[in-house]
């Protein structure tokens, strides 16, 4: 520093804030004095404003005070953070991964801390000059509340100058329990069977509770992808259903591809009064419109009765409500592309109506498969196809089967109308040929073997004669399974069936081959809790173990389950739209080597046991 002075004997230079090394008292006898300061680097966040006093004394000691300010630069530059943003903005209430990203420049540490406690921050520390990005894991959110978690992230840059920014990120809900479910266990392959003969609701309901646990199932969205659920359905009226459906999309937000035979949207007591119909109404309320479709080209101006609940279509169920058959859509099937963490597909084939009577009244099954991928592709794209409501006559043939192995068994799915071309049979019940490529249930019983080793439950062992049980609720026509039954009868095959309607002449020619068939129905039976009721086999499949080629598969020692939604008739096969579900493994000698199969089989004797009691 430079002060010019005149007249003064000696001057003397404060600095303030003090230096470290003060300026020195100089005699100035003038003109000019000089003083070198030597100030440190400005550590602060700010500038520094210094004070500078030069005190000149003269003679008779007279004094003269002078005064400058000098301001002083932080060295380097403020530190800078860019809008602090994150990857999404809520997570699920499970709990999840979120990436909280920014650009930061003239930084040296940074720190991001995040309110309330509990959550895991990866990335804290240095960072240097770019883009920078921290993971937090946020916990599981058990409240009823939403949960909002604020980041905030301090950057520290030269002397410990800093500056701050934040990002909020909601933690969702945790959503209300599933409505109907029963079971909150991870879903695994298994069959399913109701017993409608107790009174006993939760036996009733066994079938109907598993496809609602399933739907409960439904995973959250992973990457992006949401939970797809695909059902087709011919009876839609219990409302736990619907609003099983509902919940998977509100609080999972799955996708949801509902498709209904048309006669749901409007049903009549035989009275001719209207029924209002809760499920249905409660999906058109709470769903998408485009996550419904209901069939039929007349859907909203026919309706089914209520009253009685039957399935025998000519008779009972109005013509045209199909959606790519020209008579009526009587599928079952559940397809779910992620019912675990793992994300595994699982599919539900059944014979289960959702109404009340269906449950309370008919003996029903239920085949769930879960982690086949290739199972619920064919079965999704199935369900998809019937949502365009266009008849397509050969559907079922340009769909299925395509057998693959998965878990240990071969499965295979079969969809229907089944016709050579794209026509329906005019009402002739010849005017479609009944050949290998239509009738996919004759073309397996013309491939299996009746001196071949067979095995039938683990402990119901039949010797060395293969075993064929049928349950079934509806059994007419079909010539080509009827011979091939026959043909199978006179081999020596063990063959049981289990009916609730069947035509005399079919039931002639069975018994001629030495065919054992049993009815399980009665209209007046009251069970040991509950009021008087039908009872019925409302099953649908067919067992078949020993000596059986089907899909490739050696001829001995075959388990083979065919489950599904179609009757035996010939309006299943051609008219209407339907979905079978195949099982196969190699038995072993081992009881219980094949849990599906010899499921089964126990319902199949334990129905036989509940007809003769009836008898």
């Amino acid at each position: 520093m430079t002060a010019d002075v005149r007249g003064a004997r000696r001057c003397r230079l404060s600095v303030t804030p003090r230096l470290p090394r003060h300026p020195p008292t100089k005699h100035c006898p003038g003109p000019r004095v000089r003083w070198t300061l030597h100030v440190p680097a400005n550590q602060a966040a700010s500038r520094v404003r210094y004070r500078l006093a030069l005190t000149a004394t003269g003679a008779r000691h007279t004094t003269v005070v002078r005064h400058r300010h000098v301001v002083q630069a932080p060295t380097g530059k403020p530190p800078v953070i860019k809008a602090l943003r994150s990857g999404r903005s809520t997570v699920e209430y499970v709990g999840g991964q979120v990436t909280v990203a920014t650009t930061v420049k003239h930084v040296k540490r940074c720190h991001l801390s995040v309110a309330p406690a509990g959550v895991t921050v990866t990335g804290v520390g240095v960072c240097s000059a770019g883009d920078r990005a921290w993971r937090l894991q946020l916990p599981p959110n058990p409240a009823e509340s939403s949960i909002a978690y604020t980041a905030t992230l301090t950057a520290v840059g030269s002397h410990g100058r800093r500056t701050t920014n934040a990002v909020t990120v909601t933690a969702r809900a945790h959503p209300p329990p599933c409505p109907g479910q029963t079971s909150t266990a991870t879903p695994t392959t298994m069959s399913m069977f109701n017993d409608p003969s107790t009174g006993q609701p939760a036996d009733q309901s066994r079938v109907v509770a598993a496809e609602i646990n399933l739907i409960c199932a439904a995973q959250l969205p992973v990457r992006g992808e949401h939970t797809q659920i695909w059902m087709a359905q011919f009876v839609f009226t219990l409302d736990d259903v619907a609003q099983a459906l509902v919940w998977a999309h509100r609080y999972q937000h799955a996708d949801v591809h509902l498709v209904l035979d048309g006669s749901n949207e409007f049903m009549f007591n035989p009275d001719g009064s209207h029924v209002p119909n809760v499920a249905y109404d409660d999906v058109v309320a709470n769903l998408p419109s485009s996550s419904l479709v209901v069939c039929g080209p007349n859907a909203g101006t026919v309706g089914r009765p209520v009253v009685p609940d039957d399935e025998d279509e000519s008779a009972v169920f109005p013509a045209g409500t199909g959606c790519a058959g020209d008579n009526i859509l009587h599928v079952k099937l559940l397809a779910i592309s992620a019912v675990d963490p793992a994300g595994d597909p699982a599919v539900f084939s059944s014979s289960q109506n959702f109404s009340t009577g269906a449950m309370t009244a008919g003996f029903n099954d239920g085949l769930q498969v879960v982690g086949d991928a290739a199972l619920y592709g064919l079965d999704a794209a199935y369900i998809d196809r019937l949502a365009g409501n266009r008849q397509q006559a050969d559907l079922g043939l340009q769909l299925g089967p395509a057998a693959h192995d998965s878990g240990g068994a071969r499965l295979w799915s079969t969809f229907y109308p089944r016709n050579l071309t794209d026509k329906f049979p005019d009402g002739d019940p010849n005017a479609t040929a009944h050949d290998a490529a239509t009738d996919s249930l004759a073309a397996t019983l013309r491939n299996v073997r009746c001196t071949a080793p067979g095995r039938y439950a683990g402990d119901h062992s039949h010797g060395a004669r293969t075993t064929i049980r049928i349950a079934m609720f509806v059994y007419r026509t079909r010539e080509a399974v009827t011979a091939a039954l026959d043909r199978l009868g006179d081999d020596g095959c063990d063959i049981g069936i289990i009916y609730s309607v069947i035509s005399a002449p079919v039931l002639q020619d069975l018994e001629s081959h030495g065919i054992r068939a049993t009815q399980l129905y009665t209209e007046d039976y009251t069970p040991p809790s509950g009021q008087p009721t039908r009872l019925f086999v409302h099953d649908k499949f067919v067992l078949i173990s020993g000596g059986i080629a089907v899909a490739g598969r050696a001829e001995s020692n075959q388990d083979l389950v065919l489950a599904g939604s179609p009757n035996l008739t010939d309006k299943a096969l051609y008219d209407n739209d339907e979905a079978g579900l195949a099982y196969q493994q190699t038995a072993t000698a081992a009881a219980g080597s094949t849990p599906i199969f010899d499921g089964y089989a126990h319902d199949w004797d334990r129905l036989l046991a509940v007809a003769a009691s009836l008898s």
